[in-house]
């Protein structure tokens, strides 16, 4: 069978091959009897192994929450509670829910493994071990949980990219709408990104700013005021807001600036800014300011 990835298709086998070179897995043994827990203990460190051991059920779960292993090799028959209950109360925990258990039994019948898979094993070896036999149910397995875990990786991978890239739509669609021009420039002052509210500069997209420096967008009085702010949230790190008059086809314009400071690693990258279209408000303002004058001139005839 083959498998679909994202640096192409690679055979289950060959995938295997590199899953389970790429870290060494780690087992729970859980066994109350000492022989076997150090039988079975010599024989997989000597695979190259990472093991854990437990002689008790209790024990079993307290560890296997602790280092949430690759598999848990099982005894069925133990003293404090038996292997088929502590399987059960594994696999209701969330985050052991996936790991593999490979039960160890003297019980051979039918019977006795049917409960073991209804208890959430997923294989059994019989007592007494025979060494070959565990070891190829024990590298099978882990290869298998390993890669398993590959693919979910992978998966949670594409899901959050598939995620970024749906909130960077929803953003950029939300910058484009708005009323106001939102750029982006970088800390030379060369624009990075705008959106396409540009008509203050007699432009009809916002494409053509990108690349052009701030001495190249603006007269020199206001690009040099553009540079006195970028310098100060370069080296304050802190939003500022200035007003700047613009001389469009209609008349003089008034803008009120915010730029803004774009962190990385704690460092200002870059510098986000937007430009609101202040002309009506100050009109509104300068023309109250003249009728009060006015007023107060009658007042004191």
């Amino acid at each position: 069978m083959w498998y679909p990835l994202s640096d192409g298709p690679v055979c289950t086998q060959e995938r295997l091959k590199q899953v389970d070179k790429s870290s060494t897995s780690a087992i729970l043994i859980v066994d109350d009897e000492p022989v076997v827990r150090e039988a079975m203990e010599a024989l997989l460190v000597g695979e190259g192994y990472r093991v854990y051991l437990a002689e008790s059920g209790a024990e079993a779960q307290l560890k296997a929450t602790e280092i949430v292993p690759d598999l848990i090799l099982l005894d069925v028959m133990m003293r404090d509670i038996d292997g088929l209950t502590v399987c059960r109360k594994l696999r209701a925990d969330s985050l052991l829910a996936e790991v593999p258990i490979i039960l160890i039994t003297s019980l051979a019948d039918r019977t006795a493994r049917l409960q073991g898979f209804e208890a959430g094993a997923d294989d059994y070896v019989t007592k007494p071990l025979d060494e070959a036999v565990l070891l190829a149910r024990v590298r099978t397995t882990t290869q298998l949980n390993r890669y398993r875990r590959l693919m979910e990786e992978q998966a949670r991978r594409r899901q959050t990219e598939a995620e970024l890239r749906e909130s960077e739509g929803r953003l950029r669609a939300l910058v484009e709408s708005a009323s106001e021009h939102i750029f982006m420039l970088d800390r030379a002052g060369i624009c990075l990104s705008s959106n396409d509210r540009v008509d203050h500069f007699g432009l009809e997209t916002g494409a053509a700013l990108v690349g052009r420096h701030l001495r190249d967008i603006y007269p020199s009085e206001v690009a040099g005021l553009y540079q006195q702010q970028l310098d100060q949230v370069l080296n304050v790190g802190q939003a500022v807001d200035f007003e700047h008059t613009l001389l469009e086809p209609d008349g003089e314009h008034y803008h009120l600036d915010t730029l803004y400071p774009i962190l990385r690693d704690g460092e200002v990258c870059a510098v986000g800014g937007i430009c609101r279209d202040i002309t009506d408000r100050k009109r509104s303002e300068e023309a109250l300011q003249q009728r009060n004058r006015e007023l107060a001139a009658l007042n004191q005839a």
